[in-house]
């Protein structure tokens, strides 16, 4: 990576995270987006490592609580960050963060599909009224098969 990122913010009008890079003596502007390639040309000529960038993006400013705040304010939101989540003011979302205040983090990724699959059919099996099947029997199962898709990889 040419630099470090001295600045973000979001800017919720273009849906991108912006940023301040400074590094070998100069500072520029740095936008991430979707569309972003794993290396792209800067003015200079020379190549950035724009999965670097993203990387030091999130590790570094995203987690901050200023830049939370602005992700709340700009998505109506409530943070990931605790210390941003003490300064939130709207009633609701204050709500939203007392609900998750007990709440375990779990992974964003495509293979857990199987696990929600797994979870939302014992859920209708349990719930389906007449000729439901017991929620113990249900979940059990759903942890058994949840198991044994993670076991055959």
């Amino acid at each position: 990576m040419i630099g470090l990122l001295t600045e973000t913010r979001f800017d919720p009008a273009d849906q991108r995270l912006c940023g301040q890079q400074s590094g070998a003596g100069q500072e520029k502007d740095v936008f991430v987006t979707a569309d972003a390639r794993d290396h792209v040309l800067g003015a200079n000529g020379l190549t950035h490592d724009v999965r670097d960038l993203g990387q030091d993006l999130v590790a570094s400013e995203m987690m901050k609580a200023g830049f939370q705040l602005d992700l709340e304010q700009a998505n109506l939101r409530y943070p990931a960050n605790k210390l941003a989540g003490k300064q939130v003011n709207d009633p609701i979302l204050r709500q939203f963060g007392a609900a998750g205040a007990g709440g375990v983090p779990m992974p964003n990724i495509p293979q857990m599909g199987s696990v929600w699959a797994e979870l939302g059919g014992a859920w209708v099996k349990a719930t389906k009224g007449t000729g439901a099947t017991s929620a113990r029997v249900a979940f059990t199962t759903a942890a058994k098969n949840i198991l044994d898709k993670i076991a055959g990889g």
